[in-house]
């Protein structure tokens, strides 16, 4: 990886982290419409997504990717070209543009805002709900062993 490359991964990687966290506090504040029930120890969907991810799914797990998915297109849609670019070249799409000698000196103008999403989903949101904890969520997760 050149300088330059060290460079566009480094703002990218400050803007998912970024972006990761205010929608992280977003979902943190849904309480409503939780599938989980009322006899459920989980307050909010953060949590619940967390329970999926650490492999209790729900059939309402696509309502959870598609609700952080918009969050996440709102705060990509905020952010200057040169930042989805940057972002969107790390993704897989962005990757294999790279890859095409024709395209090493165009700027990326078509980056796909969903490309973006789906990375910043899969690369820094849903890893961040892997990793956490609080009380609720192993309450939820025992009573099911």
């Amino acid at each position: 990886m050149n300088y330059k490359d060290k460079i566009i991964s480094a703002i990218a990687k400050e803007a998912c982290e970024s972006i990761s966290g205010r929608v992280i506090r977003s979902l943190r504040q849904m309480k409503q419409g939780l599938q989980s029930g009322a006899d459920s120890p989980l307050e909010n969907l953060w949590d619940e997504i967390c329970v999926q991810v650490k492999g209790k799914p729900s059939s309402m797990w696509n309502y959870c990717l598609e609700t952080a998915r918009q969050l996440i297109d709102g705060e990509v849609s905020r952010l200057s070209g040169e930042t989805r670019q940057a972002i969107w070249l790390q993704s897989g799409a962005g990757c294999e543009w790279c890859k095409d000698a024709d395209n090493a000196c165009k700027l990326a103008a078509d980056c796909d805002s969903a490309e973006i999403d789906d990375y910043i989903l899969n690369k820094f949101v849903l890893p961040a709900a892997k990793r956490w904890n609080n009380k609720r969520i192993g309450k939820y997760l025992e009573k099911d062993l």
